[in-house]
């Protein structure tokens, strides 16, 4: 069963309410990719290992009872990112979305 069918919100959708319902999720990935980028001199970033360190070490509570993030967030919380920071873009590797 996919995200769409167990929710009845597109991935998209589910990831707008998550992300204003939760900012604090986005606030640390913008504290870790200066952490990797500027502190470490990483000029490559995995968006998949920021989402991981940050269910990992961080107390970021979260208004999903059943995931802390959602895996199929990351990608949204990664063009997020560089549409507001559009001179990290090479940092990353994109692939297409699924709804």
């Amino acid at each position: 069963m996919n995200y769409k069918e167990q929710s009845g919100q597109t991935i998209k959708e589910a990831f707008a309410e998550f992300h204003q319902k939760n900012p604090a999720v986005y606030s640390q990935f913008k504290v870790y990719f200066d952490y990797l980028h500027k502190y470490k001199g990483w000029q490559k970033v995995s968006a998949k290992l920021i989402i991981e360190r940050i269910r990992a070490e961080v107390l970021v509570k979260t208004s999903d009872p059943e995931f802390k993030i959602d895996n199929n967030f990351t990608a949204h919380y990664v063009r997020l990112f560089v549409s507001e920071n559009p001179q990290y873009e090479k940092c990353f590797e994109f692939r297409s979305l699924k709804s």
